[in-house]
């Protein structure tokens, strides 16, 4: 599937000038794209911004969640290919 998607990815970018968004866009999908423009927030907003994503319909916390300051969101590895 991860493949099929890149591959997908890839031929709509070849067709005309896109903006894309996702971690791995710039090093696995479009490694020479002209443009990167990488934003990150500190570590306590993705951290509030993940336990808010990881809540359950009642609320409560569907998995805990445990971050580092910025090990746990560095670009040094690669995405899954």
């Amino acid at each position: 599937m991860r493949t099929y998607l890149v591959a997908a990815q890839r031929r709509i970018a070849s067709d005309r000038g896109v903006v894309m968004d996702g971690r791995d866009i710039g090093t696995a999908v479009l490694p020479d794209a002209d443009l990167k423009i990488y934003l990150t927030a500190d570590a306590k907003e993705r951290k509030v911004s993940m336990s808010a994503q990881l809540l359950g319909a009642d609320g409560r916390p569907a998995a805990q969640l445990s971050l580092s300051a910025d090990k746990d969101f560095s670009f040094e590895v690669p995405a899954p290919r």
